[in-house]
């Protein structure tokens, strides 16, 4: 019984410390999985957009196109992945194009180094395109920016990501953006608002409505986030080490793209945010 709960529970994860738990504590977590999801849809994985060439899309595009295929051919397929060439490519979009090529074309080594690290991020064969890029080309739709390659992440999405404008209104598409860990940790940590009790445990469409929820919540959504984008994902749960919030508590557990094993949990008054497992571990009980 002991194999068959272990087994449900880290999906295949294999997590060397996880086998030296007691029975019980299998039990519990095993419990706390099946009661979330055993009624739920299978949330599946994503796939890469197909790169259309953008000059099929826009004649006005055609030379830019082309001239980012001479500079970097992996960087032009990953420009088409995006969302906003997918379509009808409008002035902002070439306009944004211009303006990345002419950076892109006098790149230093370690800003190629460093738009080479964004686009690494996450599993790039499963995510639909490159949330990083495209939050740099939303900076570039706006104005120029000759430092757009020096940025560190939180320091571009802090740039690009404007919670207020329509492209965060839809539930799928915004899922579907938040396709690395750290993505769907610095969203939770902008927008999302702990409290102790939600009348819809569950629910991440609840959560992505209102900003607010439980640990509950933020553990399912990001487990919808993080299975999407390709990530082995489970809920984990342990008792709360807070005399404020008695009871048990909720976080999610997932295997990173290098092997090993990390927790996110932001759904608690003091978000942990991104950490290893075993250092979790070992601070929570």
């Amino acid at each position: 019984m002991a194999k068959i709960i272990r087994r449900f529970l880290i999906f295949d994860l294999h997590i060397p410390l996880m086998a030296k738990l007691s029975i019980s504590r299998f039990l519990f977590f095993f419990l706390i999985l099946f009661s979330g999801f055993s009624c739920t849809t299978p949330i599946l994985s994503t796939f890469p957009n197909i790169g259309v060439n953008c000059w099929e899309r826009n004649e006005e595009a055609r030379d830019l196109c082309f001239q980012l295929y001479n500079i970097d051919l992996d960087i032009a397929m990953e420009v088409n992945k995006l969302p906003e060439f997918q379509g009808k490519i409008g002035d902002p979009q070439i306009q944004a194009l211009g303006r990345f090529l002419r950076v892109l074309a006098n790149a230093s080594y370690g800003e190629k180094e460093n738009l080479t690290r964004l686009l690494s991020s996450g599993l790039p064969k499963v995510r639909k395109y490159s949330a990083p890029l495209q939050a740099i080309f939303w900076v570039l739709e706006k104005k120029d920016d000759e430092n757009i390659l020096t940025y560190s992440l939180e320091t571009l999405l802090d740039k690009g990501w404007d919670f207020s404008d329509f492209r965060w209104e839809d539930y799928e598409t915004v899922t579907d953006r938040l396709n690395t860990p750290r993505l769907i940790d610095y969203y939770q940590r902008k927008r999302f608002v702990f409290v102790p009790y939600s009348e819809h445990p569950w629910d991440p469409r609840w959560l992505f409505k209102t900003n607010k929820g439980s640990c509950i919540e933020f553990t399912s959504f990001s487990l919808v986030c993080l299975r999407k984008a390709g990530y082995k994902a489970a809920a984990y749960g342990l008792p709360w080490k807070s005399d404020e919030f008695p009871g048990f508590h909720q976080a999610t557990l997932f295997k990173g793209k290098n092997g090993r094993f990390y927790v996110m949990d932001n759904g608690r008054p003091d978000p942990k945010g991104l950490m290893q497992f075993a250092r979790y571990y070992n601070e929570s009980y």
